[in-house]
């Protein structure tokens, strides 16, 4: 070790070898006095160690390490651990990590109602292929319910995913391809999709949803729902329109008296916010038959 001073050069390793020589004696004293606490004399005995791990050859009279220098160097490999800096100071807490802020815990005052129309949304030959699908599977549906069980609140009949999982991955893929698009068009934040729900619903004569929303945006993760349509041409039914609320946030979602229909045209696919309030229309329809119905391929995409 050196230090330049104009061109002088001073050698000072000589001067600190001493020093440290004659320190580490003087902790080597204090560390064979029985009257000092047991973590002092570790403690002590770790900086003869630190000392000793700073010379190119060991102490004179420094005496046998101790045992916690001992274990220290063993495990090491044989080589004295040297000091290491701490990462960080004691009074520099690591900061936590906090969770990524969620764009929709927080409530909009109104929400317009707007929505996205797809129309011509299948090749036809794949819309014929869902509506055959859906009348095959009549005996697998049940009938339809909500969260609160209320009565004489929804009228419908379901069929699962387990039931055409086929259909369920190759209309999700193309689903989940407008996303961008449409959650551009909505103004809404970008959201990574964690799950597609999806069921096939059927609407029968005088069957119908009343006013209600799909998510809460805060327990419910429900961030975009989507509705396709589809039916045996011409359309056999009547009503069953999808009607979209202006909605306010009040604790709580309410429908204003303002809203707008969405014809349910076959393969049309409509998407919104799930937080807006919409209802479906009661259908009205002459014929009893099954494959007479209003049928959709209907479900939400959900965030993390």
């Amino acid at each position: 070790m050196s230090d330049k001073q104009g061109d002088r050069i001073i050698d000072l390793k000589p001067t600190l070898t001493q020093l440290v020589a004659r320190s580490a004696q003087t902790l080597e004293a204090i560390l064979q006095d029985d009257g000092i606490d047991a973590t002092e004399r570790a403690d002590i005995a770790l900086r003869i160690v630190a000392l000793a791990g700073g010379l190119e050859s060991p102490i004179a009279g420094l005496g046998p390490v101790s045992a916690s220098a001992a274990k220290l160097q063993t495990a090491s490999s044989g080589a004295v651990a040297e000091p290491q800096p701490p990462t960080q100071s004691p009074t520099q807490l690591a900061t936590p990590t906090e969770p990524a802020c969620d764009p929709y815990a927080d409530f909009p005052d109104f929400l317009p109602g707007k929505y996205v129309l797809f129309d011509d949304f299948l090749p036809v030959e794949e819309n014929e292929a869902v509506l055959q699908l859906a009348i095959d599977r009549q005996e697998e549906y049940v009938a339809s319910s909500t969260s609160t069980n209320a009565e004489k609140y929804r009228s419908s009949w379901v069929l699962y995913p387990s039931f055409f999982s086929e259909l369920y991955h190759r209309f999700g893929a193309r689903l989940r391809s407008t996303v961008p698009d449409v959650v551009k068009a909505l103004e809404l934040p970008e959201f990574d999709i964690e799950e597609l729900e999806m069921q096939l619903t059927a609407h029968g004569d005088g069957n119908f949803y009343k006013v209600h929303n799909d998510s809460d945006g805060e327990v419910v993760k429900r961030t975009l729902t989507y509705v396709y349509y589809f039916n045996r041409e011409p359309k056999p039914y009547r009503g069953g329109s999808l009607r979209m609320y202006e909605t306010d946030y009040r604790n709580g979602w309410i429908a204003r008296q303002q809203y707008r229909d969405i014809e349910p045209k076959n393969n049309r696919l409509v998407l919104f916010d799930s937080r807006c309030m919409h209802e479906v229309c009661k259908i009205e329809s002459d014929s009893a038959e099954f494959a007479d119905c209003r049928f959709t391929l209907n479900g939400w995409l959900r965030r993390p």
